[in-house]
């Protein structure tokens, strides 16, 4: 009788046991389904933002070369035939135009606000798809890419055309053609436009503007393809988060 009873006692154990790991690990699996969900929701909202910040700097970008492209153009039309340079000279407002030619230079960086805020925080640990992780660094890439041009030419725009800016012209002149009437200066007399516009001073400073504003040109591109190349992704990658 007492074996009878062991035999019982020892089978009830082992149910109260395997009752005990089951809740264990129910409660194991609930913590973890918990865990997870909390994980892709957070991915998602960090996603959405990236998604959000990239299309308002897709714009930007677009906007920037689109202004970078007129520059170049303006450069080249200056720079080509002798009859190019007659029709500039008719231009009712040539002080204006030479203000851009001499002084203006494109200097505003790109900034994607959630990189940085991903990097910092080191939330890149959240997004599990290593493609879109990757993308992230290429594109953290492009945009030091694109910045760093941006301050060469800036440089050299400082260094060395705008000191020759002041030689050959009376600049107080090209300041009233770029904001006529909003001091009360004495703007000095006429540029000799005719003259100024065939030194080679001033044609090797275009020459190299334009040369510069290309290359600027070309990494905006470069980078206009990564952000394409990263929306996509994470557009995808988070229609599937949706779906799971």
């Amino acid at each position: 009788m007492n074996e009878g009873k062991t035999s019982r006692y020892f089978k009830y154990a082992i149910g109260e046991i395997a009752l005990v790991v089951i809740g264990i690990l129910l409660a194991l699996s609930i913590n973890n389904w918990n865990e997870s969900r909390k994980l892709k929701a957070e991915e998602t909202k960090i996603l959405m933002l990236l998604l959000q910040d990239l299309k308002n700097v897709k714009l930007v970008c677009e906007t920037q070369t689109a202004n970078e492209l007129k520059n170049l153009k303006s450069y080249e039309y200056l720079l080509g035939k002798d009859e190019n340079r007659l029709h500039i000279l008719k231009n009712p407002k040539i002080d204006s135009l030479f203000y851009r030619y001499l002084w203006g230079v494109g200097e505003n960086t790109i900034i994607i606000g959630a990189i940085t805020e991903i990097q910092n925080s080191g939330n890149s640990a959240v997004i599990s798809n290593e493609n879109i992780r990757k993308r992230i660094t290429s594109l953290d890439l492009r945009l030091q890419a694109v910045d760093d041009i941006i301050k060469d030419r800036l440089t050299v725009q400082q260094l060395s055309i705008d000191a020759m800016s002041l030689k050959i012209s009376n600049f107080r002149k090209l300041v009233y053609g770029a904001s006529p009437q909003k001091y009360d200066l004495d703007y000095g007399p006429e540029n000799d436009y005719e003259t100024l516009i065939n030194k080679s001073e001033f044609l090797n400073a275009m020459a190299i503007k334009l040369d510069l504003t290309d290359s600027v040109i070309s990494k905006l591109n470069e980078l206009l393809g990564e952000i394409k190349n990263l929306i996509n992704e994470i557009e995808i990658e988070l229609k599937t988060l949706s779906n799971d």
